[in-house]
């Protein structure tokens, strides 16, 4: 009896460690697929097998109480607040449950930076990503275009352009160039800006020069560039580091929006809001070709169109976010300062020239501010 109690005991054990080890490798093994082979009543909690398997992918995408047809896996590096991509991922994840879709998402850089995410879009290990098309110029430098400072009037324009012929064009050469397919694109929720700690306050383009502040800013030439003609000092870094290098005084501020500067605590270590509005870049909804490829043409088609549904409405809430965040962040107590848009917008459109020029993208620069 004693021996029988161990046996017991033994195989319980070894069960668990190898569903353990299993749901652990299918947390990173991309796209999951459940097989219409499975049996019916296989249980919710059984894990998820690689793309083509025949076992169940866990829990239901929706309220019909059968086995989501894929799983897939969203990273971003926002933090669970709140925020432009908690949005955008929320938003896709309610348009794909309606399709029986289920997505799991991963904020606060918990699948990596956005270095990391790119590189597992590309590879095919991680499925989708939120991000600013500033990042994704990595892959595909022409995307740089659409970050260039004071280009954007409004969200019109904005939306017009991705819409249109230069959006779609520069999309399907991220998708050529990186295996990269953008799903949708929306906006942020309001113009960057620069953020300093202390009493490090500028208010045109002068006083910022001699300040010659060290601002973290993306590792991309056009940000580079950009803050250069402002009169920075860029210091790229990853997004997660910028908490622990403004506390420690390792930068003297950064440049982003009011929405980012509260989802992520920013505002208990930075002080001033310089109101220099310089960029306002898209934000867009990523996937990996290698697991859309892996997709039957019934779900690729309900992933294309969730994405056009997280898209528009994502839209919608990009203008009444913007001032609601800035309303927000002024009642914390931060510095929020007038500038001097006009003598940092003309820095920046000799820059925005120069670098077009340089790179072949002045056809879509001139196109786009004539917009």
């Amino acid at each position: 009896m004693i021996m029988n109690k161990s046996y017991k005991r033994l195989t319980s054990l070894l069960a668990i460690i190898v569903m353990f080890a299993v749901a652990v490798s299918g947390c990173v093994s991309g796209a999951t697929v459940s097989s219409s082979t499975a049996p019916a009543n296989a249980p919710a909690s059984q894990p998820a097998a690689s793309a083509g398997s025949e076992a169940p992918s866990g829990d239901a995408a929706s309220d019909s109480g059968t086995d989501p047809v894929v799983t897939l896996t969203l990273g971003h590096v926002q933090s669970a607040e709140e925020n432009v991509a908690t949005i955008f991922s929320e938003a896709f994840k309610e348009a794909c449950a309606k399709r029986n879709i289920q997505v799991d998402i991963f904020p606060g850089s918990q699948l990596g930076n956005s270095r990391d995410l790119m590189e597992g879009l590309r590879m095919g290990t991680i499925d989708l990503n939120v991000t600013g098309t500033a990042d994704y110029s990595k892959l595909c430098s022409d995307l740089g275009v659409l970050d260039l400072a004071y280009i954007w009037k409004n969200y019109d324009q904005m939306f017009a352009v991705l819409d249109g012929e230069i959006g779609q064009t520069l999309a399907q050469k991220l998708l050529d160039e990186s295996g990269v397919r953008i799903l949708g694109y929306s906006a942020s929720f309001g113009s960057r800006c620069v953020v300093t700690v202390g009493d490090k306050v500028f208010t045109n383009l002068d006083e910022a020069k001699k300040l010659n502040l060290k601002v973290r800013t993306i590792e991309s030439p056009v940000y580079i560039g950009s803050m250069q003609a402002m009169g920075m000092n860029p210091t790229p870094m990853g997004f997660s580091e910028i908490y622990t290098a403004l506390q420690t005084h390792v930068i003297d501020g950064y440049e982003h929006d009011a929405d980012t500067t509260l989802a992520n605590g920013f505002d208990e270590v930075a002080k001033n809001f310089m109101l220099t509005n310089h960029m306002n870049g898209p934000i867009a909804l990523y996937m990996s070709e290698k697991s859309f490829e892996k997709l039957d043409e019934k779900v690729r088609q309900d992933i294309l169109e969730a994405g056009r549904e997280a898209a528009a409405v994502h839209r919608e809430t990009a203008p009444v976010k913007e001032k609601e965040k800035l309303e927000e962040l002024k009642s914390t107590g931060m510095n929020v300062v007038e500038v001097d848009t006009e003598s940092f917008a003309a820095a920046c459109n000799e820059f925005n020239k120069s670098y077009c020029a340089e790179n072949g993208l002045t056809e879509y620069y001139e196109k786009i501010i004539a917009q």
